[in-house]
């Protein structure tokens, strides 16, 4: 049986970025994921987006986190970010954990960017109290293509079991 420094739990694009920052690092780590595939839970199922923090606002230490890491990986993965789109938050009238005056003081206290834009553009006026233009990143294809590539074929430090 063979040791690892390090065990990652999940072959997504966060866990196989973890396990590529750490292997960098000299240390053995073994990537384990349940599917057969890497990418096909929440990295498939999430839009390849690449969380600004702003979804958080009940979750400080989340978007601590988020924020502390994101232009390391925007640096890492430049050529594979997409930001040329719009990318909006609304806030519902009924049932939202948060609202207009709490969100606003979110982004501000963290220093996300947003501008309130009419909800009467995207959305009917009596299902939505505000609406928000922010700034938000997805990843390409072409980022799980330089990981996989990366970890399968040119690292000696990561070993995978998919089950």
């Amino acid at each position: 049986m063979k040791q690892f420094d390090i065990v990652v739990l999940g072959g997504g694009i966060y866990g196989l970025y973890t396990a590529l920052f750490l292997s960098q690092r000299e240390v053995t780590v073994a990537v384990i994921d349940i599917d057969q595939n890497f990418f096909s839970r929440a990295s498939m199922v999430n839009q390849a987006r690449l969380h600004n923090g702003l979804h958080y606002p009940r979750g400080q230490k989340t978007v601590n986190t988020i924020l502390k890491y994101k232009e390391r990986f925007i640096h890492d993965f430049g050529e594979s970010i997409n930001s040329q789109f719009k990318a909006y938050y609304a806030i519902a009238n009924n049932e939202s954990l948060t609202n207009k005056s709490e969100y606003e003081d979110f982004m501000n206290r963290n220093n996300i960017p947003y501008s309130e834009v009419d909800p009467n553009t995207l959305f009917n006026s009596n299902k939505v109290e505000a609406l928000y233009l922010t700034k938000e990143y997805s990843y390409s294809y072409l980022t799980q293509i330089k990981l996989k590539h990366y970890i399968l074929l040119k690292n000696t430090h990561i070993a995978i079991r998919l089950f």
